[in-house]
């Protein structure tokens, strides 16, 4: 009996050695942490085997930097929508001080078709690790032709029809400009029609985000609603794009004074101005020396004062002659209005464009002629 005990006892100090001497470093499973959700868009069209999904989760608290990209996904022919997805992320690069965000683009047949418009925030600042985007589709080339720019009346989204166009272009943060040679203004390039091999082309060409470089292109101005609020902006329209520049840039163009210069107005709210027979040509004139804006609105002289700096400009007290001339009244009125609306400006070489606001609306252009 006692060497039974004994020998159970001995098996079993063997089995507790054996277990506490074969004990190994524990490895530890990376952690990872995802982002999911779903791909949609509202327009009843399907997408075909060539199509390809793109998204992608970005750390977007930064305006002066490229959005940094955390994580991507590549969906090649998803299907039909909704798609779902799932971006994979470090843990370790989330800072619950900074502001991240999913966005997605839809290609199929070599086209950019649909796209994010808005920003989806995750992960921070309230915001979960869910992100269901409903893009908004893009205009395929040649769709949403425009009238030609000389037409006496103007379509609301036309500003200027399809012709060469070469100037500076820089993309940043998923954002693309152009500025247009002889020009000091820059307009949002929209991503749709030859877009996309644009970007591509800015991509590699090996700049840094965010810096000009020449391009050339066939495309459009066109004026549309904005995406933020109760207004219009323009945007450009890449119909064909035709090649980078990279050793080029735009030479420096002489701009008309402000001040001192005879201004002809040639287009208020979108619609070119023709003066009737017999009647003084609408103008604009600011005097450099006593801050006084003078001119003619169609058909009663008008006088007031102003402030402009670098950028800004603010017509005050404006008075006019009180005449009655039916067939110029529309332009007065229309003209008038759009003065006491204006608080910026832009010159881009002969042409005057009064703004109501930074980046906003052009309410007229006005030309420069040298009496």
């Amino acid at each position: 009996m006692k060497t039974r005990i004994f020998l159970a006892l001995a098996l079993l100090s063997a089995f507790l050695v054996a277990c506490g001497g074969s004990e190994e470093p524990e490895v530890e499973s990376a952690e990872t942490g995802a982002v999911s959700g779903t791909v949609t868009y509202r327009e009843r069209i399907a997408l075909s085997d060539s199509a390809v999904v793109e998204i992608q989760l970005q750390d977007v608290s930064r305006q002066d930097a490229p959005a940094g990209v955390l994580a991507r996904q590549r969906i090649t022919n998803p299907g039909q929508v909704p798609i779902a997805f799932e971006l994979v992320y470090d843990p370790k690069d989330i800072d619950e001080r900074m502001s991240y965000s999913v966005s997605a683009r839809i290609i199929d047949g070599g086209q950019l078709r649909f796209v994010s418009d808005t920003a989806t925030p995750v992960l921070t600042r309230g915001a979960g690790n869910r992100a269901d985007l409903v893009l908004t589709g893009v205009r395929a080339p040649g769709v949403g032709k425009t009238m030609p720019f000389k037409s006496r009346k103007k379509t609301p989204e036309q500003v200027a029809s399809g012709f060469e166009m070469t100037g500076m272009f820089r993309y940043l943060a998923d954002a693309a400009r152009f500025r247009a040679c002889g020009s000091t203004r820059s307009f949002p390039v929209a991503m749709e029609g030859d877009y996309l091999e644009l970007e591509n082309a800015y991509l590699k060409s090996g700049v840094e985000p965010g810096e000009e470089i020449m391009v050339a292109f066939t495309g459009r101005r066109l004026e549309r609603p904005s995406m933020e609020g109760n207004h219009s902006e323009v945007k450009i329209i890449v119909d064909k794009f035709n090649k980078l520049l990279p050793d080029n840039a735009c030479p420096e163009t002489a701009r008309a004074s402000l001040t001192d210069t005879y201004w002809k107005l040639v287009e208020v709210n979108s619609e070119e101005v023709v003066t009737p027979p017999g009647m003084k040509e609408a103008h604009l004139v600011l005097g450099g020396t006593d801050s006084r804006a003078r001119g003619h609105a169609g058909c009663n002289r008008f006088f007031g004062g102003f402030e402009a700096d670098e950028a800004s400009l603010a017509f005050s007290a404006l008075g006019s002659t009180m005449m009655a001339c039916p067939e110029a009244m529309d332009t007065e009125r229309a003209f008038l209005a759009a003065l006491d609306a204006t608080a910026s400006f832009v010159i881009q070489g002969e042409v005057l464009e009064l703004l109501d606001g930074p980046e906003g609306n052009v309410l007229a252009r006005l030309e420069a002629v040298y009496l």
